[in-house]
């Protein structure tokens, strides 16, 4: 199992999780992560949550399946133009 927590400026943070492994004729890897941040200014606030899995199986030499999945969940303020005044 490996994870990465990371804080940065404007309330930025990242944190991943993931693991993977394997017995006899299967393997997968599966990983989770988390993103925000306030942004650098007014309305640039953002988040994302990503799911990832990838599962390999080959019981025999004529025969493999691979199957890999993915779901994202985001949202982004848009912060438009900026006024000259």
């Amino acid at each position: 199992m490996n994870g990465l927590f990371t804080l940065g400026s404007y309330g930025f943070l990242k944190g991943m999780i993931s693991m993977g492994g394997s017995k006899e004729s299967f393997n997968y890897r599966i990983s989770a992560s988390r993103d925000q941040g306030d942004g650098y200014r007014e309305h640039t606030k953002f988040w994302s949550n990503k799911i990832y899995g990838k599962f390999h199986w080959q019981p025999n030499s004529k025969f493999n399946l691979t199957t890999i999945v993915g779901w994202t969940d985001f949202y982004n303020d848009n912060a438009e133009g900026l006024n000259l005044e």
